[in-house]
């Protein structure tokens, strides 16, 4: 199946609304100050680069996506867009190039020695005074429960164990198989230890938006979005 059938084109209304939402967001921090180049940071689908392409022609706009399987998916739709550059190796982005990095939906999956180097490369490859744009699930808290008794309701493939649901709600740690490098669940991520990661690298938290409805702020919401400038 198709990625963007879990996602944009669910069967399920709430999931349809929500990553409708979290793409519309993304666009619109993507085009704030008018950059002139942008890398997408494990880009899936690279939908969001067509997006930005059509919003943009001008724009330079490359794609990095490691998973073979993913990145084949994404380049015969990547090839119609002159100003889009689909890569799979990591070596082959250009470094100090870019206005904004950045990386929607995909830490969440990484084990912490991923994550660390991940958003170290983000540094590497952005422009001084450049922006990190990230997004991640909100998976903690009253926000946490709700996600996961509609995906228990709705039969999401994610973590069933109802002590670590509790947990979550809880804001407890919840230990992950780190003998995996990919984490199909988001059961266990907390965003509050990836601020703390983003300090520790040098990271100065802008903004956060969050999604789909902003004022509940973590509350509800089932996105956060960072955008950060490096120290």
């Amino acid at each position: 199946m198709d990625y963007n059938d879990y996602t944009l084109n669910s069967k399920s209304l709430i999931k349809r609304f929500t990553h409708r939402t979290r793409y519309g967001i993304a666009l619109k921090l993507c085009l704030e100050n008018n950059p002139i180049t942008i890398l997408d940071y494990g880009t899936g689908s690279a939908h969001i680069l067509y997006e930005l392409s059509k919003h943009n022609s001008a724009l330079i706009i490359y794609g990095y996506e490691p998973i073979l399987e993913m990145y084949l998916q994404a380049k015969n739709e990547a090839e119609k867009y002159a100003n889009i550059k689909l890569i799979q190796n990591i070596d082959e982005i250009p470094k100090l190039f870019f206005d904004k990095v950045t990386c929607f939906e995909v830490l969440e999956h990484l084990n912490y020695e991923d994550i660390y180097k991940s958003i170290t490369y983000f540094k590497t490859f952005l422009k001084p005074n450049g922006e990190i744009i990230v997004s991640i699930p909100i998976e903690t808290g009253f926000a946490g429960l709700c996600k996961n008794i509609v995906r228990y309701v709705i039969g999401a493939p994610q973590d069933k164990s109802w002590k670590n649901i509790v947990r979550a709600f809880k804001n407890k740690n919840i230990e992950r198989d780190y003998s995996h490098n990919y984490f199909a669940s988001h059961v266990g991520f907390n965003h509050k230890n990836l601020e703390q990661l983003f300090m520790k690298l040098g990271l100065i938290i802008i903004k956060r938006n969050y999604s789909p409805i902003a004022k509940f702020k973590t509350i509800v919401n089932s996105q956060i979005f960072y955008t950060l400038k490096v120290l």
